[in-house]
């Protein structure tokens, strides 16, 4: 009896462990998809934002079945940093601010349904 037990806790651990390195494959946006999330409206600033003048880094996480796009973007008002998109591998790689308002605004777009679900700015909600 505790054998079998044993064999069915290891068998149901295996597969719990499957399901879970499945959900957690990374994967990376690319540049049209990118480029179809920056061409969409922003609706949350009621206006389209001019994103040359941003440093913007963007990553692709995976949630609820769906593809996302994270995104921080950065004005580039006395900053080092250069303008244009950024891929990196994870939210990890975003640049650390602290505040500063709507000169940092953070996204998250759904690629399967091409929406944005959230924008917001630093020191908002």
């Amino acid at each position: 009896m505790r054998k079998l037990w044993l064999q069915s806790f290891t068998i149901i651990l295996a597969i719990g462990l499957s399901l879970r390195l499945c959900q957690a494959q990374p994967w990376q946006p690319d540049t049209a998809e990118i480029s179809k999330l920056e061409a969409g409206d922003f609706p949350r600033l009621g206006h389209s934002p001019d994103l040359s003048t941003y440093a913007r880094y963007y990553a692709g996480i995976s949630e609820n079945g769906h593809h996302l796009i994270v995104g921080e973007l950065l004005t580039l008002v006395g900053d080092s940093r250069t303008a244009g998109v950024h891929i990196v591998a994870g939210e990890k790689d975003f640049p650390v601010i602290f505040d500063g308002g709507c000169s940092v605004m953070h996204i998250r777009y759904d690629v399967d349904t091409s929406q944005i679900i959230s924008l917001i700015c630093n020191g908002r909600g």
